[in-house]
């Protein structure tokens, strides 16, 4: 999972964040964290996303 923040305003960030807590666990379900989006099958977007923003995450990114 890569999150990408759009402008929100924490809220979502923070409950993103509490899902791979000690309470909640994600990581038991096989749902991780990674830096490259290409590793990524989710991408959350938090905020308001324009269709620039959309075109620019679905553009190709740079290989490693």
């Amino acid at each position: 999972m890569r999150r990408v923040d759009a402008g929100s305003r924490n809220g979502r960030t923070i409950e993103i964040g509490a899902t791979f807590g000690p309470v909640c666990g994600a990581e038991r379900y096989g749902l991780r964290i990674v830096a490259p989006r290409r590793r990524a099958y989710v991408l959350p977007a938090t905020g308001p996303v324009t269709a620039p923003a959309l075109r620019e995450l679905d553009a190709p990114g740079p290989f490693p």
